[in-house]
């Protein structure tokens, strides 16, 4: 089967290039090789390739240059999505497409289950909304999954930047108010694979929400929770020799000294309920799968 897998320098999509399911022949190409906002060439592209599915990966993740570039957001989450879509129609292609946590207002304190009303509070999550709407108008064979608060051993995210900054600074000063769950894409990847080759038990065709799954690692955390756990696990592979102290910090407060635009979720946590009911097992708890992370660093 040829599948191709768009952002591919991004961290999830390294994770999905590491070990592929055997017969896959696998196209990861960079957005300078594969720009899904050029329609025109990406159909000839798809046209030469021929992929049975596309696993959508390729997203504008900056949070706050989105709120400052909503437009170029929105075309690279939205415009793009909806025309990949519309060709993955038309060509009988079958696509799984990322998305995020970042679509509900994160408001309550109650895990989002995938049937419940978006409402993002920031460009990004509005961004990817459009996106995941288009794609389920579009009629393509589609799988929505959302997730968040990756990291992997590379690429850029919470975990790379905390490494970073507790090697520099003797004092961080990290968010205490936000609240959802920690997710590694050497756990989610498999997830992916398992749902590329089919294997996927509990799908019901008849039901449209189906069409959207939730998958994260299980608990959840602060970031300040999450970057206690992440000094914890260097500290014990020898990653960091000074650890510097940690203090907690209110979101406001945050932006205020940073300068972040975006207004954050205060409570993003996802039910993967009833997405590890369907796929026949729970994920790792969060801490687990950090230190399997960590151990993966270099």
């Amino acid at each position: 089967m040829r599948v191709l897998v768009t952002g591919g320098e991004g961290q999830l999509a390294r994770a999905l290039t590491r070990a592929p399911p055997q017969k896959i022949e696998l196209w990861a190409p960079n957005r300078a090789e594969l720009d899904l906002c050029d329609t025109s060439k990406l159909a000839s592209q798809l046209d030469d390739f021929n992929p049975a599915l596309i696993i959508n990966t390729a997203a504008w993740t900056n949070v706050d240059r989105a709120e400052q570039q909503p437009g170029k957001a929105n075309q690279v989450n939205a415009a793009a999505v909806g025309s990949l879509a519309t060709l993955c129609a038309e060509r009988d292609i079958r696509i799984i497409h990322m998305s995020t946590d970042y679509v509900f207002p994160g408001t309550g304190n109650t895990p989002h289950k995938p049937n419940d009303p978006t409402q993002p509070v920031n460009q990004y999550g509005k961004s990817k909304r459009e996106g995941e709407e288009l794609l389920l108008a579009s009629g393509a064979d589609c799988l929505i999954i959302r997730t968040g608060w990756l990291y992997a051993p590379w690429g850029h995210n919470f975990l790379a930047s905390m490494r970073k900054l507790m090697v520099e600074k003797q004092i961080l000063e990290i968010v205490s108010d936000q609240t959802g769950t920690p997710t590694s894409v050497l756990d989610l990847a498999p997830v992916i694979w398992q749902l590329a080759r089919g294997k996927d038990p509990g799908k019901d065709p008849g039901k449209d929400t189906e069409q959207i799954m939730h998958w994260t690692n299980t608990g959840t955390a602060t970031w300040f929770e999450f970057a206690y756990a992440i000094r914890k696990a260097l500290m014990a592979k020898d990653l960091l020799e000074y650890p510097p102290a940690l203090e907690k910090i209110s979101s406001m407060d945050y932006a205020a000294q940073h300068g972040d635009i975006a207004h954050r979720p205060h409570y993003s946590v996802l039910d993967a309920t009833e997405s590890y009911q369907r796929l026949g097992k729970t994920a790792a708890d969060w801490h687990d799968a950090l230190s399997r992370v960590v151990e993966n660093m270099t």
